[in-house]
């Protein structure tokens, strides 16, 4: 007998704020803005908005057959309540590694490569969603290759660089977010993100697109006339 449940809401714009809040909230203390440096503060943040908001993006997106989505939001989630659990004092992880930081910038370093080569693998995948989508998801893999050459090589420089791509990447998410959250109905346009499903088209149309059972649904061509 089938599940009564069979359709949610989109969970795609509750995972993408959760990514961009994250990430810039972590940026900004990575490239020690205003003397910040101590990561501490934003674990609860890392953990269940980074963490718990994602994976409920990623059943969310289950539910609805969102194959591409639901791996994608729950690939982040686990990446966030890895990184919360390292970073938390009473996990004591940090503690193991106190007498041997460079040990530690090379182990996380290969944790950050992992995900790095996972974070590849979805943005090679996104092609069926849209050109902004596979743009932010370029930009997040450039952060992740960053953060991980700067761990294996313990460069404060480059983990700084990275951080400063974070920033660009919460606000290409947020503008996602956007682009899904706010329609013509509401400011008498739509937020252009390129839906590959339109490119090559005769005639150009801006869309709000939505990743649902793995099709980009919007405003047709001829309705955007």
């Amino acid at each position: 007998m089938p599940h009564p449940l069979t359709r949610v809401a989109d969970g795609t714009p509750l995972g993408l704020l959760a990514i961009g809040t994250t990430s810039l909230a972590s940026s900004l203390i990575q490239i020690g803005a205003r003397g910040t440096s101590l990561p501490f503060l934003i674990m609860p943040l890392i953990l269940f908005y980074g963490g718990v908001g994602n994976f409920i993006a990623g059943i969310m997106q289950y539910i609805n057959k969102d194959t591409w989505g639901a791996t994608t939001f729950i690939t982040v989630a686990c990446y966030f309540f890895q990184l919360g659990y390292i970073f938390v004092p009473s996990s004591g992880v940090l503690t193991a590694y106190a007498n041997s930081p460079e040990e530690f910038d090379n182990a996380l370093g290969f944790v950050l490569l992992s995900f790095t080569i996972v974070i590849l693998i979805i943005t090679a995948s996104s092609l069926k969603t849209t050109v902004f989508t596979t743009a932010s998801l370029g930009t997040l893999t450039v952060m992740f290759v960053l953060f991980t050459a700067g761990r294996l090589t313990h460069n404060s420089d480059i983990l700084k660089a990275a951080g400063w791509i974070g920033i660009v990447v919460a606000f290409e998410v947020y503008y996602a977010a956007l682009a899904l959250m706010v329609g013509r109905d509401m400011v008498g346009f739509d937020f252009p993100v390129w839906p590959y499903a339109l490119i090559g088209k005769n005639r150009t149309a801006t869309v709000t697109a939505v990743v649902t059972e793995g099709k980009i649904e919007g405003t047709s061509p001829e309705e955007a006339v």
